[in-house]
């Protein structure tokens, strides 16, 4: 193969448009000088901040009905890095499968404990040091929550123990996700009372270069918040709850605030923004269960900072998945087997390896 001679200058800004499969399956060994150039660390960093995220979606399985087969499942993604847990034995591993990279890690749910009420999992990236890091919680009965922190590349995990003391033991996770935004984990907890409207539900965050943990609580009545995934917009965790000015209840279930933590250390939570789907409802409600069902219509994942929103929709034959782009107002229909339950998460196709070269 004759390679034409560029410039390196030209040739970097020409590879960080390549999407990321062609570089390693094609162009990396086209010559020593492009090997060096999409192996270093500058242009692998450069390649991802150019590289605009997609979502996968990944088919959802019950652990029952697998325990006999061994599969990896997706809970956590990161710069292109999948975090995955085995239904077997219960290991986690990092994988880059664009690189068919699989590392294990020296960490299992068991490690965490038997007899806890919830146990989360998390990776995340830390700028200022360079390094990616593990993160899996714990809650436990008493209301105490705690992390086991592991560094990849490193084979020592650490403890770190919340002090908060504010939760009690009333309290749930309400969702069984995470995210991580810049190096910091967040996921959603409820603090349950006997009347809906005095239950509160609070953001639980974690600093994983600070290692600290923080509270901080959604000015909303918990028996408002339907959709209680937590979503990465603008750099903010952010979460989708109804909007309650609606003239109509039936409004409600398609006219939607946006609510942000826009200050972590303050907790200071934020009504950003709007997203009305009022004049689709009776689209969307045609062949659902109908729109008096609060939990008819999830918000499961926005994209690009939230100009695009992933809906499903329980219909009369399945599950039904949507796409609301919310520049130009317009909601596509995605084609899915209605039969099968899929769990979307973002995702970018990247150079990142699973551990220090």
């Amino acid at each position: 193969m004759v390679v034409p001679y560029l410039g390196e200058d030209i040739m970097y800004n020409i590879f960080t448009k390549v999407d990321a499969r062609q570089l390693q399956d094609q162009l990396k060994y086209g010559c020593k000088q492009w090997h060096k150039l999409i192996t270093s660390s500058c242009f692998i960093d450069d390649h991802l901040h150019q590289t605009k995220p997609i979502w996968i979606a990944i088919p959802y399985f019950d652990w029952r009905d697998t325990a006999e087969e061994r599969k990896m499942f997706v809970i956590g993604v990161c710069n292109g890095l999948l975090l995955l847990e085995d239904n077997v034995e219960h290991r986690l591993s990092v994988s880059n499968p664009v690189l068919n990279q699989l590392q294990p890690l020296p960490l299992t749910v068991q490690d965490c404990g038997k007899f806890v009420k919830a146990v989360l999992h998390g990776i995340t990236f830390v700028d200022s040091t360079r390094e990616y890091k593990v993160a899996c919680f714990v809650i436990n009965h008493d209301g105490s929550i705690g992390c086991k922190l592991l560094t990849l590349g490193s084979s020592s995990t650490k403890w770190i123990s919340s002090s908060l003391d504010t939760l009690g033991k009333t309290i749930q996770v309400l969702h069984n996700s995470i995210i991580s935004i810049k190096g910091v984990f967040h996921f959603i907890i409820e603090s349950v009372t006997f009347c809906p409207i005095s239950s509160s539900v609070k953001i639980i965050s974690f600093d994983a270069k600070d290692e600290k943990f923080y509270i901080s609580k959604i000015p909303v009545a918990r028996m408002y918040i339907r959709r209680e995934v937590l979503h990465d917009i603008h750099g903010y965790p952010s979460v989708v709850v109804p909007n309650l000015c609606a003239q109509q209840r039936y409004e409600q279930f398609w006219h939607w605030d946006v609510w942000v933590l826009v200050d972590l250390y303050s907790g200071e939570c934020d009504r950003r923004y709007s997203v009305n789907l009022t004049a689709y409802g009776d689209y969307l409600s045609r062949s659902g269960s109908g729109f008096h069902d609060p939990n008819n219509s999830v918000v499961l994942l926005t994209l690009e900072n939230g100009k695009f929103f992933l809906l499903r929709q329980m219909g009369e034959h399945g599950y039904e998945h949507y796409v609301y782009d919310v520049t130009l107002q317009e909601l596509k229909c995605l084609e899915l087997n209605p039969q099968v339950q899929y769990v979307f998460k973002p995702y970018v196709e990247t150079l990142v390896l699973c551990s220090k070269p």
